[in-house]
């Protein structure tokens, strides 16, 4: 490697992830923010492998085939088994690089270890890393602020006394001692040639990458785990912003009243479903055009300029490109998609890149699915998504879950809330209690109406007691907060 570094090095993301672990059993596997830890480490090698262009690898090296399985329903690479011998407790890092590079036939120019056991690591610290060691071409590790002074360390032998580890006095203010650093096992880079060289990562012309110490936990034990778990559940995200609308933001919850299931493609009654719906309090309409059909631009126009008129925003479904551009051009401020989509890539990254909201229903899709689609959306340069998961459930709600909702929140960052398709308001309560940012609910103006759609929407006069129940408990939990 050059003193500068190529600009689009090819660096191999090596994911090191044996199976056994004397602290903490089975902790590779171990799920934080809905996904486990060695997932997190292949999403997080493979977002900084898209931004450095072709010519980089993501592996994952590790002696369990349910790990490797895990490795790559994440996007990374497990072309092979570490040998026993570098599964062991005693099994050096070092060492396991060095397989992994005799093992691929790749000429790389920098190798970068990523811990599993880091998982509140973001791309932009790899990202940064791996810039640091394009500048001069030495080794970076990176380190966070130590909580205490080194001066304060003592070792204690076996009588009980205390020995300094430093032949120097304590400062008698902790002002006055020097800023020290921890190695907190997140990143390490280095190119092959100084790995074989120094047979190690550390060395004395290794430069230091300083990660705050909120992303600075290192699993190794119950309590780890339960800290990071913490942190992402407290992480504020960012709003998503629909036409004044702050989807996100602590104090409300966004309401979209559906209306695509029940949509005959009937204008006069279309509209009659807006006026029910401004009539309730919604923030927000839901059609789906594909229900009847191809797009109808004239009657998207007139529906869109309905709800503009009486201040409620348009939302609606694009199934394909053409549908997404014509939804575009009429001038929607968000769209709408499903998770009929979430695998058809190619739409994804057509809408993200209208550069609007998107407001994605996952259903049943699985997390890497949805992790698929959300990074997809965000190399489009788009992050203003939410996320909706699903609930059919039973009748009257009793087999539905909303342990989902969480994991959506913190595995993503994003807004997350629910697209209710159970009878009455139990869902839709429990879910802004537990911190729902959107609630998409069926509604109808005549359950009696023909087709097996309107049975189990909720009529007007209901959905507009539901909204009042829901801006109830926000105020409830509000008052909550002031008095604690």
């Amino acid at each position: 490697m050059s003193r500068t570094g190529p600009t689009n090095p090819r660096v191999l993301f090596l994911i090191p992830a044996r199976g056994g672990s004397k602290g903490l059993p089975g902790k590779n596997l171990a799920p934080v923010g809905g996904i486990p830890l060695v997932g997190r480490a292949a999403r997080l090698g493979r977002l900084a492998a898209r931004s450095l262009g072709a010519g980089s690898r993501v592996v994952c090296s590790t002696d369990d085939p349910r790990i490797a399985d895990t490795a790559r329903e994440w996007g990374a690479e497990a072309p092979f088994l570490r040998p026993p011998e570098l599964a062991s407790d005693g099994a050096r890092s070092i060492d396991v690089a060095f397989h992994a590079l005799e093992a691929l036939p790749d000429d790389f120019d920098a190798l970068v270890l990523l811990q599993p056991t880091s998982p509140l690591t973001e791309v932009d610290d790899v990202l940064k890393a791996i810039a640091l060691h394009q500048e001069g071409g030495l080794p970076v590790v990176s380190v966070c602020p130590a909580e205490h002074p080194a001066e304060w360390l003592y070792a204690i032998d076996q009588a009980g006394r205390l020995a300094r580890l430093l032949a120097v006095a304590p400062p008698d203010q902790r002002q006055q001692a020097r800023q020290t650093f921890r190695a907190n096992g997140a990143v390490y880079v280095s190119s092959p040639a100084s790995l074989r060289n120094h047979d190690s990562f550390f060395g004395a012309e290794t430069r230091a990458f300083v990660m705050p110490n909120e992303r600075s936990v290192d699993i190794d034990s119950v309590n780890d785990l339960q800290a990071a778990r913490a942190w992402l559940a407290s992480r504020p995200v960012q709003p998503v912003k629909i036409a004044g609308h702050s989807i996100g933001a602590a104090d409300r919850c966004f309401v979209i009243a559906d209306g695509g299931v029940n949509d005959t493609g009937d204008l006069r009654a279309a509209r009659a479903f807006v006026d029910a719906a401004v009539a309730s309090g919604a923030d927000a309409v839901k059609f789906e055009p594909a229900r009847t059909g191809a797009l109808d631009e004239k009657r998207h126009g007139e529906l869109l300029a309905h709800c503009q008129a009486n201040g409620i925003v348009f939302l609606s479904t694009p199934r394909d490109e053409t549908g997404a551009d014509v939804l575009d051009a009429l001038g929607v401020e968000a769209f709408r998609m499903t998770e009929a989509d979430i695998t058809n890539l190619r739409l994804v990254r057509h809408v993200a890149g209208k550069h609007k909201p998107v407001v994605l229903a996952i259903e049943q899709a699985t997390l890497p699915a949805v992790s698929a689609a959300v990074d997809a959306m965000r190399d489009a340069g788009n992050r203003s998504v939410v996320l909706l998961r699903t609930i059919d459930g039973s009748a009257d709600g009793s087999d539905a879950s909303l342990r989902g909702m969480a994991p959506l929140r913190d595995a993503f960052g994003l807004p997350a809330g629910v697209s209710d398709r159970t009878i009455g308001d139990a869902i839709p309560f429990a879910a802004v209690a537990l911190g729902a940012s959107v609630i998409e609910k069926p509604l109808t103006l005549d359950r009696a109406r023909p087709g097996s759609s309107h049975e189990p929407s909720t009529e007007a006069e209901a959905f507009r007691r539901m909204i009042g129940g829901i801006r109830a408990i926000e105020r409830a939990i509000a008052a909550g907060e002031r008095l604690a």
